[in-house]
């Protein structure tokens, strides 16, 4: 019997959403008589997703912070690796993964995985240094690269590569992502939203998501239209404050805040539009799930452009104002002709979760 491919992942955590879910993806289609998923985590708390793996029989180990604990994490990273049989290490921490492929390669993982999720712009000096080990150490402790976009493979690993890469698209399973109407109508009734114009944004509540902006452009479509509601889907840090700058704005009514959900993919169905107005992402997942959900889609000019091949889409500069993104958003549902099927253009394009992990798989039997 041919042995099965164990693959030690590295993640900060296994919440919904994220790149735990990007992962539960493949994951759910990949031949599991094949592959085994383990993970390590940071967070002091497991979610929705990790129950899912551990359904599949995927374990997962804690470890201290390597940004406080490098010591500890070392011994800790280095007993699982020891121990556990695998074939391949594959990390998702951005910047700092090399730190856990030069304990893998000291401890005899011949393949070793770095992948890259941000696109993330920053000018100071520290990011700079950051930016610059990353791009010098993956190249050398690397066996594989891999990101989810070109930008993201840029701005992590460089232009210059001196080990294979790969662009994986995180895809997704596009049948769950299809408009139904009778999900939409059952969904409107249930929240209480008929006759109104549902604006949705799906994601962690945290600094990189520009959230405040977001409700600063929901303001200005209420000023120009009554009917507007915002929905948003997801919890973070930062939700106690974007819940009081809601209420110091007036439109905290106005506002269904969901938590985590479990059913994203029909929840989408409730959406009109979606906002999305980050300043930066390797790749956005929720834009996708709009876009393959037939949704009007609004998202800032520093998501990479990895869509723009969809008449759903539209990238805005975050230099505009709130009041010139509420105008495009208008503007274009004004023109709407409603939810369009457009998952045969989704797969044509490279987003399709059962073509891509056969890609994944490929990269995994590099190790064997």
């Amino acid at each position: 019997m041919k042995r099965k491919i164990r693959v030690l992942h590295i993640i900060n955590g296994a919440d919904l959403g994220g790149i735990s879910v990007l992962l539960l993806n493949y994951y759910r289609v990949m031949d599991r008589d094949a592959f085994h998923f383990d993970f390590v985590y940071t967070m002091e708390t497991l979610g929705y997703n990790a129950v899912k793996f551990q359904e599949m029989g995927s374990k997962f180990y804690k470890l201290p912070l390597k940004s406080k604990h490098p010591i500890k994490y070392y011994f800790s990273l280095k007993t699982l690796i020891v121990n556990g049989d695998y074939t391949v290490i594959h990390s998702h921490t951005n910047f700092t993964s090399y730190f856990d492929l030069i304990i893998a390669k000291r401890f005899r993982i011949k393949h070793r995985v770095a992948h890259a999720h941000t696109n993330e712009q920053n000018k100071k000096v520290t990011f700079r240094v950051k930016q610059f080990l990353s791009r010098k150490l993956h190249n050398k402790y690397a066996t594989r690269l891999i990101s989810s976009s070109v930008s993201a493979q840029e701005c992590v690993f460089g232009k210059n590569l001196k080990v294979s890469s790969t662009i994986l698209k995180p895809a997704i399973d596009i049948k769950n992502f299809r408009f139904n109407n009778d999900k939409r109508l059952e969904l409107l009734i249930q929240y209480g939203l008929s006759n109104k114009i549902v604006v949705g944004n799906v994601g962690r509540m945290s600094q990189e998501k520009n959230l405040f902006f977001l409700l600063d452009i929901f303001k200005k479509l209420r000023e120009i239209d009554g009917r507007f509601v915002l929905v948003m889907i997801g919890s973070g840090p930062l939700h106690d404050e974007i819940l009081d700058y809601s209420r110091n704005q007036g439109i905290e009514k106005y506002i269904l805040f969901l938590g985590q959900k479990e059913n994203v993919s029909e929840l989408m169905n409730l959406f009109d539009v979606v906002i999305i107005p980050s300043f930066n992402e390797g790749f956005c997942i929720s834009a996708l799930e709009a876009i393959s959900n037939g949704i009007l889609t609004f998202v800032s000019s520093n998501v990479p452009s990895d869509m723009e091949f969809s008449k759903l889409i539209t990238y805005l500069s975050l230099d505009l104002s709130s009041q010139k993104w509420a105008d495009e958003v208008v503007s274009r549902l004004q023109n709407n002709e409603g939810h369009i099927d457009n998952s045969v253009e989704i797969q044509s394009n490279g987003f399709d979760i059962l073509q891509n992990v056969k890609d994944l798989e490929l990269v995994y039997k590099e190790g064997e």
